[in-house]
């Protein structure tokens, strides 16, 4: 890299089990700057519910109970039992799109909010 050019660099972090409160993180960057080699960076970000990817899904489909309803926003049983199959398949490791692949397959088009 030459002096002046910008870098991005990437790093994955995996969501783990924890306690709760913000998640603390510090970077060292060490380069060949001669007026400042070593720079520190840090970083504390809330950890992500894990229900969330469940609530984006919930938002993408209608409840069949026929309330017309989008799931997010229903309490009836059918919305129950479409969101306690969601979740499981969201702890199976299923994509959204998988997921709303599953349920177009079990009641047609008609399911989805975006149609």
């Amino acid at each position: 890299m030459e002096p002046g050019e910008e870098s991005i660099l990437i790093i994955p972090i995996s969501q783990h089990d924890h306690p709760p409160g913000p998640h603390l993180f510090e970077i060292i960057v060490i380069s060949n700057d001669p007026v400042e080699p070593e720079k520190k960076i840090h970083l504390a970000f809330e950890p992500v519910s894990a229900d969330l990817p469940a609530m984006n899904i919930e938002s993408e489909l209608i409840c069949h109970c026929g309330c017309e309803r989008v799931l997010d926003s229903c309490s009836c049983a059918t919305a129950g039992q479409m969101r306690d199959s969601i979740q499981a398949m969201v702890e199976e490791g299923r994509t959204q799109q998988e997921i709303l692949d599953h349920f177009v397959a079990q009641y047609g088009e008609k399911v989805l909010a975006s149609r």
